[in-house]
């Protein structure tokens, strides 16, 4: 009876779900789309019931796949980070969960700034503050809804909630944890919670992500045709199961992912100085890393925009295709790419996108080029902060995420970054991770890293970059960056 680990995806826009061998093959994949919901200016919400159907969807059909002579050893979880479930003393969520991209705490952190001792807060929990982070939007909740507030039995992030629809049982893991802007050397912060007024009774226990939480109940092996019984781990923040499945789990590994936000991230030792407070710091599932993040709100969802509100194109193969057919450096056309505010490396919930250098001579297509070059120019920003705050500038970038399936997208980060780029051979990266926390669990591997380079492997093509249009996008990242100055003061 061959063994197979099942990893499941919470994302911002889909929940994937993978049958994966040990060795990494990815036999089956099923997913279901879901839709960010905007109730007011600034507010980005996500109902996780919805999650939870579309999550029953697909692994019903996923769990029709398995062939008779294979057997499902264990389940493991990724998920979208930072975003806050609160349920009440059912299990059942209070509301809908606010998301990472969610801007609605601005002007609370900025009062949280003025009011708190910063750098003791930064040395503490290796962040400073931003939408989105947990922390932020319960204070939010504590003042715009203290009735609401009152009620919260125990807070989760999204993909604990997915686990404990499976299990019945609460509880997160280190890497999540240390997104929420209270966890301190992976601990709670109770006595910065304390002071904030933040019950430390709904703060949910702390498990490495291989940790096995529970099983599959009888009822949800009815709703989706799992086996019962079957052990669950707990998983991790997205970030960290990609890293896994794109075989990143050595000191100074870089990868590059564009998904619905996009990050540069960069392994670092855990005991290292933090001295990198423009960008996020987190702790790494691999024992004795932490991964430091340039963490762009603007990824995927810039291109969603110009897709669905702009031009009512019908893929983002068909923008791509539009972009390609533009000179590099857009006919001089720019974009910075602030829709939803920004993270790093300058904190904005109010800086605003803006187009420049249109002239009546452009068309569609030096738009949807120069979008796709802002987004990139975002994260080569970012990477700058990475470089100059760690001493670290690797050979090669790792791409991973929805931006690693596209070769324009590929060579036009290894322009602008000016590295060689490697692309992960396995396209459902973070599933792949959060199996391997399933298999490590289980007793399947060894450990974490033993596990990711035994499935790990990169495609043979690789991106170079092209001398040429490495200077012209140095010259045109230039002039980027005076207008992303003049930007983040508009809002």
């Amino acid at each position: 009876m061959e063994k197979l680990l099942l990893g499941i995806d919470l994302g911002t826009s889909s929940v994937k779900t993978a049958l994966v061998r040990l060795n990494g093959e990815i036999l089956h994949t099923e997913s279901e789309k879901y839709d960010i919901e905007f109730p007011e200016e600034g507010f980005e919400e996500e109902d996780p019931a919805v999650w939870w159907e579309k999550t029953v969807q697909a692994l019903r059909r996923l769990t029709q796949q398995i062939s008779p002579n294979c057997q499902i050893a264990g389940v493991g979880f990724s998920g979208q980070m930072h975003g806050l479930v609160a349920l009440d003393r059912n299990h059942v969520p209070l509301m809908p969960c606010i998301l990472w991209s969610d801007g609605r705490s601005g002007e609370l952190i900025r009062e949280f700034e003025r009011k708190m001792d910063m750098e003791c807060y930064y040395e503490q929990t290796a962040n400073m503050p931003s939408t989105g982070f947990m922390l932020f939007s319960l204070l939010w909740l504590k003042e715009k809804k203290p009735e609401l507030f009152g009620k919260i039995h125990k807070v989760l992030f999204p993909k604990d909630y997915l686990r404990m629809k499976l299990t019945g049982e609460l509880g997160t893991d280190f890497t999540d944890a240390s997104g929420s802007g209270m966890l301190a050397y992976k601990n709670w912060h109770i006595s910065l919670c304390d002071q904030l007024g933040i019950p430390q009774a709904i703060l949910p226990d702390l498990y490495d992500s291989y940790a096995i939480a529970g099983t599959v109940s009888e009822e949800v092996g009815r709703l989706t045709g799992l086996p019962a019984g079957i052990p669950v781990v707990y998983g991790s923040g997205d970030s960290m199961a990609q890293l896994l499945g794109v075989g990143a789990v050595d000191l100074g590994d870089m990868v590059s992912n564009i998904g619905t936000g996009s990050q540069i991230t960069c392994l670092i030792n855990s005991e290292g100085a933090r001295n990198t407070k423009e960008l996020n710091r987190f702790v790494h599932s691999v024992q004795g890393l932490d991964i430091l993040s340039g963490a762009s709100l603007n990824g995927g969802i810039v291109m969603k925009w110009i897709n669905n509100k702009v031009f009512s194109m019908e893929s983002f193969d068909r923008l791509v295709e539009i972009a390609a057919g533009v000179e590099p450096g857009a006919g001089g056309v720019g974009f910075v790419p602030y829709l939803s505010g920004e993270r790093c490396p300058y904190r904005s919930d109010t800086a605003a996108g803006v187009f420049y250098g249109l002239k009546l001579a452009h068309g569609k297509e030096h738009i949807c080029r120069a979008a796709l070059e802002g987004m990139v120019y975002a994260l080569r920003d970012n990477l700058a902060a990475i470089e100059k705050g760690t001493g670290i500038s690797p050979k090669y970038i790792i791409a991973s995420g929805g931006g690693a399936k596209n070769p324009f997208l590929l060579q036009l980060q290894a322009d602008v970054f000016r590295k060689k780029v490697l692309v992960a051979s396995c396209e459902e990266q973070a599933c792949l991770g959060a199996a391997l926390y399933a298999g490590v669990g289980c007793g399947l591997y060894g450990s974490l890293r033993e596990a990711s380079q035994t499935v790990s492997r990169y495609a043979p093509e690789q991106y170079e970059p092209d001398a040429d249009r490495a200077d012209l996008y140095n010259r045109m990242f230039q002039r980027y960056l005076r207008v992303r100055d003049a930007v983040m003061g508009i809002g």
